[in-house]
């Protein structure tokens, strides 16, 4: 997981939210987010494709189109980021974390 955010406060996020053990490694305090997903999907080996980017702005779907990976938008529970998430481009939409951990089931299946 890439973000902008503070490190120890994204750590926290991802463990209140139960999701924690869906990422191997949590980079916070990223100011250009497209070249640290592309390095990012280098450095693990991992085809863009098939790497997703989990973000509640637009600017966080362009950044994840950049790189080439899926863009998927989180809403926190705000219908009208929804729209916003998605005419930016994000290919999936989740409202909390209980759907994002489902969604990265799903999409781990194929």
């Amino acid at each position: 997981m890439i973000s902008a955010g503070d490190q120890p406060r994204v750590e926290r996020q991802l463990e209140e939210g139960g999701i924690r053990h869906y990422f191997e490694s949590v980079i916070g305090e990223t100011p250009d987010k497209a070249e640290t997903i592309s390095s990012f999907c280098s450095l693990w080996g991992i085809c863009p494709a098939k790497a997703v980017y989990v973000g509640d702005m637009p600017s966080d779907v362009e950044h994840s189109q950049e790189a080439g990976v899926v863009p998927i938008g989180f809403t926190d529970g705000q219908p009208m980021m929804e729209r916003v998430l998605t005419a930016a481009g994000a290919r999936h939409c989740v409202s909390n974390h209980e759907a994002l951990g489902n969604l990265l089931v799903e999409l781990a299946r194929g």
